[in-house]
């Protein structure tokens, strides 16, 4: 128990690329989406309107104790305490934060409602983007510790429920992504979002790579050396491009049944 919630630096640095632990958060986080977002799908929707509230506030709570094990790890490892160090401010903490808001709003309107679905589409395009970035390359998992250790176990568990959260919405057709006009509404979240990182990266005079606009290592070991502005657009693009991707299989789906009749 000791070791689950450790606040000791351990003298080797624990590897989380493309190995046993690797396979285990890609399982893990596959039997919670899988599960949830099929059976939460199939309920009705006065349940489904309990369930994301309950769900956006179980992601508060490991968020908080997220912060507050990092405050204590910073602590007592005689490390700088900032708002940046403390928070670990990343493209998908930010998206995290904007989304739980969003998900008590919009279980306010009605299912299909014009509001919520463009507040939803934010969950799916911006966040849940994030999390499949950050779980396919487990960039910000604490390499001082095991798998299993606390914090690193909420790193998987708020990534996934997002994922299930945004699959949700897809299967109980709270929002639809199988157009290519739905494209527009995920880049128009994109867009936004990344004016709000800049704003943020802009006033906070920080000399910390906040949302890699100091430097974005990827492209440094490729040799490529831009500004953070450079950075920020090549991101961008990237980011939608990865969007069209997670859009495709609703595509071809959609097609599949137009083709058979089924649609």
């Amino acid at each position: 128990m000791n070791y689950f919630i450790s606040l000791e630096k351990s003298q080797n640095q624990i590897s989380y690329f493309f190995n046993k632990n690797h396979f285990l958060i890609l399982l893990l986080s596959l039997v919670i989406i899988t599960f949830f977002s099929m059976y939460i799908s199939r309920q009705k929707l006065k349940t489904q309107k309990i369930a994301v509230p309950i769900i956006s506030l179980f992601l508060v709570i490991l968020e908080g104790l997220r912060i507050l094990w990092n405050f204590n790890f910073l602590q007592y490892n005689n490390m700088e305490v900032n708002f940046f160090t403390l928070t670990n401010l990343d493209f998908f903490t930010l998206s995290l934060w904007i989304s739980v808001p969003l998900l008590f709003i919009g279980t306010i309107y009605k299912k299909k409602d014009n509001h919520n679905v463009y507040i939803l589409n934010f969950v799916f395009s911006v966040c849940a983007l994030f999390a499949v970035i950050t779980l396919i390359y487990p960039v910000n998992v604490n390499t001082n510790f095991e798998f299993y250790h606390c914090y690193n176990l909420i790193y998987i568990l708020v990534r996934s429920f997002i994922i299930l959260l945004a699959l949700t919405f897809v299967f109980a057709k709270w929002i639809t992504v199988e157009n290519f006009l739905d494209l527009w509404k995920g880049l128009i979240s994109l867009a936004l979002f990344f004016f709000v990182c800049y704003l943020i990266y802009y006033f906070s005079n920080t000399s910390t790579n906040i949302f890699y606009l100091t430097s974005f290592p990827i492209f440094e070991s490729l040799g490529i050396h831009l500004t953070g502005q450079w950075h920020m657009v090549l991101i961008f693009v990237f980011l939608f491009v990865f969007q069209v991707i997670l859009h495709l299989p609703f595509f071809i789906c959609k097609s599949y049944k137009i083709k058979h009749g089924k649609y």
